[in-house]
């Protein structure tokens, strides 16, 4: 009985695999007709260009200084479009939207491995192609890692940074570990075209909830967000790759923050359930000199739905002081010394370590009609930072260390250091 049972165990075994492997192929077969049917539906809302052997999506619009939006992990050219900040920045800007490796309407070929910079390298690419120069470069989660990587590789491409909802420094996450198998060569191929597609359909509303917590997922999202494109087997192994990458690179660029010499804002919703904002954001503006925060009471992680005015005006902060740098940077170096600065505001500083520095807000007011008057001043606020000596509180003569014209912007122009504590001088400070 048993020698008579053994080859019919033999064969329903081969059955039942048979049947799995007829049960896959057709799942498979169903997904990549539904991928197909969703590409048909949406397609490309821009332009397609191919970039160093990929096709790049981009959308564009408006005029003025350009304005380049990263989407997050999951996401996609159409979230900037659907949430109505894209619409709200081209009123002042040329924005650039560009759909990152894997997302959206541009390939990830499987010829590299799509690190942060490897992504980076690919935007700047897409911009030089489109004769972009000196962009502010926003980007939102997922896409401020590559911003971040953009602006260190390539800090001379880029005019300042805009970063909403970012993560930054690494912290032990569940969700990377949820979210990665696709991402594992052969195993995850098979679970991208069979269960992960239905598991991501299933797990979908959950996850928009938490994404848009405490407020409710706005009705635009839900009727024009294409989330079928965002179901494709291809965008979750993007999104499955840029899981896995997303810890290990965060643990890799925070030793380079400090780096960084361009305007940086970060905005943060304070009730973010993805990222937390204390361990990140909150850190970040403290490892960035310069930078400014704007914590965002009530709102979670996906604030440009919900704060375009906010991220409008950090826009604008950024762009001012790009221009205010390039004017600096352009002025002679024989420009004549000014005699004197009049510290309204600010004056000597003293950091917590106990070594002092300067936080100056200088303010003056220069002839009428003279050029070049905000740029002088702020390459004297910058000279002074940098060479606190060249500051004494009477008498002496001009130092050559400070090359600035006479006249000064009547437009204060501040610069604070990370663990500052700041004191408020009066009456003129003399130049030694």
């Amino acid at each position: 009985m048993t020698r008579r049972s053994l080859p019919a165990r033999r064969s329903a075994g081969r059955n039942a695999a048979l049947l799995a492997a007829g049960a896959g192929a057709a799942l498979a077969a169903f997904n990549h007709a539904r991928a197909r049917r969703s590409e048909r539906r949406h397609p490309p809302t821009g332009r397609l260009f191919e970039i160093d052997g990929v096709r790049v999506h981009v959308h564009i619009a408006g005029e003025g200084p350009p304005v380049v939006l990263l989407n997050g992990n999951g996401s996609m050219v159409q979230d900037w479009l659907v949430s109505g900040l894209f619409d709200r920045l081209r009123r002042a800007y040329r924005v650039i939207a560009i759909d990152r490796p894997g997302y959206g309407h541009t390939e990830r070929r499987r010829d590299r491995v799509w690190t942060p910079y490897a992504q980076a390298e690919l935007v700047r690419r897409t911009l030089a192609h489109l004769g972009v120069e000196k962009p502010i470069v926003l980007g939102h989660s997922w896409g401020t890692i590559v911003a971040l990587a953009l602006a260190l590789e390539h800090p001379e491409t880029v005019r300042g940074l805009v970063l909403l909802s970012g993560y930054y420094f690494p912290t032990a996450r569940l969700d990377v570990w949820a979210f990665a198998p696709p991402a594992i060569p052969i195993l995850g191929d098979a679970m991208r075209y069979t269960v992960s597609p239905l598991l991501a359909r299933l797990m979908a509303p959950k996850i928009i909830r938490k994404l848009f917590e405490p407020i409710p997922v706005p009705p635009r999202f839900t009727r024009r967000f294409p989330l079928d494109l965002a179901l494709r087997p291809s965008q979750l192994k993007a999104s499955a790759e840029d899981s896995a990458f997303m810890v290990p690179a965060a643990a890799a660029l925070q030793k380079r923050y400090r780096e960084l010499r361009l305007p940086v804002q970060i905005l943060t919703g304070t009730a973010d359930r993805i990222v937390t904002p204390e361990r990140q954001s909150l850190r970040l503006v403290q490892s960035i000199e310069g930078s400014e925060l704007t914590q965002l009471p009530g709102l979670g992680h996906m604030i440009h739905y919900a704060a375009h005015h906010e991220i409008a005006e950090a826009v604008e902060r950024v762009a001012t002081a790009g221009e205010e740098t390039d004017e600096a940077d352009a002025l002679p170096r024989t420009a004549p010394l000014p005699r004197w600065v009049e510290a309204r505001d600010g004056g000597l500083a003293r950091n917590r370590t106990g070594v002092q520095g300067f936080a100056v807000l200088c303010v003056t007011t220069p002839p009428r009609g003279r050029p070049g008057a905000r740029a002088a001043h702020v390459r004297a606020v910058h000279l002074l930072l940098q060479r606190p000596s060249a500051l004494a509180t009477a008498g002496g003569r001009p130092s050559p260390d400070l090359d600035a014209r006479r006249a000064l912007s009547e437009r204060p122009v501040s610069r604070s250091f990370a663990g500052s504590t700041f004191g408020r001088t009066t009456g003129p400070l003399r130049l030694a």
